[in-house]
């Protein structure tokens, strides 16, 4: 039988998230590889262990957990990206490989096979440091 979650379950979500996210920004600082594969390698976890603790979730209820985990990640962010959205550009890729990492981790913690985990860290290299490059080489010209 499929587990169904409250709301409850999803805002507790959303906060983990967003307490993951105060944790891991002071990464930024550190410069834009070490930001990028900290968060999202961080998301990952989270989702890992959210999605393989609720193991037999609906598939319904797993689209809904990476939407709470999604938007605990981008909720303090909305308002400094929504008035000022040319300064804050430059730093949307955290997002998206955050978002990635929440996205691969729901993948990994619902099939939990070898080799899923082995395309995952493979879409992590590929993200991390290949878009990574590409997206500074853009936004510096």
């Amino acid at each position: 039988m499929e587990k169904t979650l409250t709301f409850k379950n999803y805002l507790l979500q959303f906060v983990y998230s967003l307490v993951l996210f105060l944790i891991v920004c002071w990464s930024a600082a550190c410069g834009l590889y070490a930001a990028s594969w900290t968060e999202s390698i961080a998301f990952f976890m989270l989702a890992f262990f959210i999605i393989s603790r609720n193991q037999e979730q609906c598939t319904k209820c797993i689209v809904y957990s990476i939407c709470a985990l999604a938007l605990g990640r981008v909720a303090l962010e909305i308002p400094v990206r929504a008035f000022d959205w040319s300064g804050s550009f430059y730093s949307i890729i955290f997002v998206i490989t955050s978002i990635m990492g929440i996205i691969l981790g729901a993948i990994s913690g619902k099939i939990r096979k070898p080799y899923i985990f082995i395309i995952s860290f493979i879409i992590f290299i590929l993200v991390n440091d290949g878009l990574i490059y590409l997206w500074d080489m853009y936004m510096i010209k």
